[in-house]
């Protein structure tokens, strides 16, 4: 069996070998390139992972605080002592508050209310709002026989609003203000605290 060969100059040799090496030193380096890449990646990550996990539980940003559910003392906007209430966070800077109680059923009796409030100076755990509210309901006339009279309330506000140590969901707000009420054909003007809401954000 005949072998047959090639004849090659030895200048198409070192062609040849230089092709080669070319092509070798374009992989490796790119080959270095990607995993320079995965590994900044992976460093970068890691490096988010343990920031999270240094920071305390009262430090780390809350993803969903939109609504909040409470009880309120003191309420001239309800004319009631006491009601539940609500939080509903339109901007980060802007929120309604409705208010609602049923203090009887002999007579019948319902209060409602609702507030805006705008943040104008805040921190991280403490902030200071101003808005205005109104309500209306039937209340107490005075003797059980005499039934209910409708009420008619309408304030301005300022007030705190502030969060305890440790407790990043719970938020206490202090309301105070002029305040104007009618009920029964007879009208009354304060200027005194309003209410004091306590509340769960979810």
């Amino acid at each position: 069996m005949d072998i047959i060969t090639i004849p090659m100059k030895m200048s198409n040799i070192r062609q040849v070998v230089m092709m080669m090496t070319a092509l070798s030193l374009i992989s490796a380096s790119a080959f270095a390139r990607g995993g320079n890449r995965r590994l900044s990646g992976e460093i970068s990550e890691s490096s988010a992972a343990s920031v999270l996990d240094t920071q305390k539980p009262d430090q780390l940003p809350l993803r969903s605080q939109a609504f909040a559910l409470g009880y309120t003392v003191g309420g001239p906007l309800t004319s009631t002592l006491y009601s539940l209430t609500a939080m509903l966070k339109l901007t980060e800077r802007d929120l309604l508050q409705p208010f609602l109680v049923i203090p009887g059923t002999s007579p019948f009796q319902i209060s409602s209310a609702i507030a805006y409030k705008r943040t104008i100076a805040s921190s991280p755990n403490a902030g200071f709002h101003i808005g205005a509210g109104v309500g209306f309901g039937a209340v107490p006339s005075g003797r059980v026989a005499e039934g209910s009279t409708f009420n008619f309330t309408a304030s301005a506000l300022t007030g705190l609003a502030f969060k305890f140590a440790g407790t990043p969901n719970i938020q206490v707000h202090i309301d105070g203000g002029p305040c104007f009420q009618t009920a029964g054909g007879a009208s009354n003007f304060t200027f005194d605290l309003l209410s004091a809401s306590a509340v769960y954000w979810f």
